[in-house]
């Protein structure tokens, strides 16, 4: 194999480990969002045009779940 063919394959892997790494953060954050919708962060209902939030604080098991 030459120079030229090694130096192309080097590039393509290059280009396919920033997409993977960039698939990984991605994957991370709607993870994220989504636990977030689970526990009903950021869920608003409007009742007669008044906004009310769903859930306005965190219950303790969030905070028990981040000082583990």
């Amino acid at each position: 194999m030459d120079g030229n063919h090694f130096e192309q394959i080097a590039h393509e892997l290059v280009k396919q480990k920033q997409l993977m790494d960039q698939l990984v953060a991605e994957n991370r954050e709607l993870r994220q969002q989504l636990a977030e919708l689970r526990a009903g962060r950021g869920i608003f209902v409007d009742i007669a045009g008044s906004r009310f939030a769903l859930r306005d604080n965190p219950s303790p098991r969030d905070h028990l779940a981040r000082t583990r």
